[in-house]
């Protein structure tokens, strides 16, 4: 009987190392996912029949933990995330506690009643014109902004933060540039169009484009043909056209024919019972219209109608707070 050849067992070594890389690999995913899962970093959602998580949830999910433990935030599990997984959890804590369902600022037990440290004047910026940078309280702060983004995925904003709202309540505030890099703060709007699957964030005289978590190409650009620092923003299905909100008119734009409807329309025209002088607005997965003012909230039927009850506390009815 003829042996091996040398080549051959070198072959067949290689496979095996490459077998077990391979199972290793999956092992880690598998092992960052249960970590996950067990410190309140991803939640199943009591929505979907399905316990399997959509890449973007993993990837906010790691995010989160990496943003918490001080590690550059990839949103991928690598090894000094897995390393950091594997120390021990003795006195250590996550920022969301999973029993209480409230969420705990990163690296604190409790949200902080201390005034915030505002940031130190810089040469090019009146100190008058920098805002203090502080992590928002979901249950007592305004919205600057709220969005349903891709996967169906609630994402509200605040200041320099964002957090997503579930139904279990909301996943810790994170630094919004640790998810959308080069993307600023104190945002005017925020919305996604699941037509193009484009996310378009509004500030001032610019507005941003990403898709997934990457800018696009030339962005920011700035805004033409409506006004400066707008009020809210949505995208509506029944005619695939993003409404802009300002005061108390508003703007239809197709977004592939970069064409506005150059006369601005009253709110009250269309959204009959809607106030004005919006925090922000989103069209959820329910196919409902929202406005948010304030500390409450507008629920618009397929008419455009505000429904009867309304408006409704936001930190009671979205943030369960």
């Amino acid at each position: 009987m003829k042996l091996p050849s040398l080549t051959l067992l070198f072959q067949l070594f290689a496979w095996v190392i490459l077998a077990k890389g391979a199972a290793l690999n999956s092992m880690e995913e598998e092992e960052a996912l249960d970590f996950l899962l067990q410190f309140g970093y991803l939640q199943k959602p009591l929505e979907r029949l399905s316990h399997k998580f959509t890449e973007e949830e993993i990837e906010v999910a790691l995010r989160a933990f990496q943003l918490a433990s001080g590690l550059p935030t990839t949103g991928q599990v690598d090894m000094a995330t897995l390393s950091q997984m594997r120390q021990p959890r003795c006195g250590m804590d996550d920022p969301f506690n999973e029993r209480t369902l409230k969420y705990r600022l990163l690296g604190k037990k409790t949200l902080s009643t201390t005034a915030p440290e505002t940031s130190p004047a810089l040469p090019t910026a009146p100190a008058s014109a920098l805002k203090p940078s502080k992590i928002p309280d979901p249950c007592k702060d305004d919205l600057d902004a709220i969005m349903l983004g891709s996967y169906d995925k609630t994402y509200a904003f605040h200041g320099d933060y964002v957090w997503m709202v579930t139904d279990f309540g909301t996943n810790p505030p994170m630094k919004i540039s640790a998810l959308w890099k080069g993307l600023p703060g104190w945002l005017d709007a925020a919305v996604h169009s699941p037509r193009t699957g484009r996310t378009y964030f509004f500030k001032g005289t610019k507005v941003w484009r990403y898709r997934g978590f990457k800018l696009d190409y030339g962005y920011p650009k700035p805004l033409t043909r409506i006004p400066a620092k707008i009020d809210a923003a949505l995208y509506w299905p029944v005619n695939k056209k993003i409404f802009l909100f300002k005061d108390t008119e508003y703007w239809q734009w197709d977004e592939l024919g970069s064409h506005f409807v150059n006369t601005p329309r009253k709110i009250s025209t269309l959204f009959t019972g809607a106030p004005s002088h919006l925090n922000a607005a989103l069209t959820w997965e329910n196919g409902k219209v929202y406005f948010f003012k304030g500390q409450r909230y507008w629920r618009l039927n397929d008419q455009l109608r505000v429904e009867r009850g309304y408006p409704l506390s936001t930190a009671e009815r979205w943030m369960n707070c």
